[in-house]
């Protein structure tokens, strides 16, 4: 008898060792589908929110290098004329009955550079707004913020005469819907819309670049952009401020850190 009850509890043991076993399996199982679907989703969010992001704040940071070489030589004066037609045109001081055609044309720049700043606060404003990455990925979601809060900063260096962080703001909220910016044709249609208000946010930019901008200005914002830019290139939010395991340490994923395999 003692024999029978000394197999029983072995076989029992057996079971429930096996069954622990088996729930390990499956928790390990739930844990790694988990883990996918959140890369899965990061990598959509990516695709979403950054992908524009980085391409309109190159974007913004090429064309602002080209206004520093123009601050060099006379060409500054062509482009800030440039600028005041359009600022006129869009506040209906003085209608420019070709308009399309003039800045599908010799006023492009102006307006290009225009379309470039509103795109990259469309885009930015979607992060701040949004906080794609805030749940999952806090760590990033943080620093990204700091680099945002810089180029607005850039731009809004002298609180009477920068572009104000307001403006910014409505410019982005005004610039399109359901996750892209307008159009650079819709933005002239803008420019051209008999009411007021599809008009209104379109001036202050261009009055900062009309008479408000120079050349160190310039490479202050640039250099903001630039740096964005840098961090959005060298750093993944799948795997930055992530624990990495390395022995029984964990180290936050900071910058300067790669990851550890």
């Amino acid at each position: 008898m003692l024999g029978v009850g000394i197999t029983g509890t072995i076989a029992l043991l057996v079971a429930r060792s096996s069954q622990a076993g088996e729930l390990k399996k499956i928790e390990k199982q739930a844990s790694v589908q988990q883990t996918a679907l959140e890369r899965e989703k990061i990598t959509e969010m990516r695709r979403r929110y950054l992908t524009p992001l980085r391409y309109y704040a190159h974007a913004l940071s090429f064309r602002l290098g080209e206004l520093e070489v123009k601050f060099k030589s006379s060409a500054i004066e062509e482009a800030r004329k440039e600028f005041e037609i359009a600022k006129n045109h869009v506040e209906r001081k003085k209608k420019i009955d070709d308009y399309e055609r003039r800045f599908y044309y010799e006023g492009i720049f102006a307006e290009s550079t225009l379309y470039y700043t509103c795109s990259y606060f469309y885009y930015a404003r979607e992060v701040r707004f949004n906080r794609p990455f805030d749940e999952n990925r806090n760590v990033y979601a943080e620093k990204l913020g700091e680099f945002l809060e810089g180029v607005t900063g850039a731009f809004w260096r002298n609180e009477e005469r920068g572009l104000w962080d307001t403006s910014q703001e409505m410019i982005g909220e005004r610039f399109g819907k359901g996750g892209s910016a307008m159009a650079f044709a819709e933005m002239l249609q803008e420019h051209q819309a008999d009411e007021t208000f599809r008009r209104a946010v379109f001036l202050r930019p261009l009055d900062f670049y009309w008479w408000v901008l120079d050349a160190g200005w310039t490479d202050q914002i640039k250099t903001s952009l630039d740096k964005l830019v840098e961090f959005l290139d060298k750093y993944d939010p799948q795997t930055y401020g992530i624990p990495v395991q390395q022995g029984t340490r964990y180290e936050l994923m900071r910058p300067g850190k790669e990851p550890i395999q």
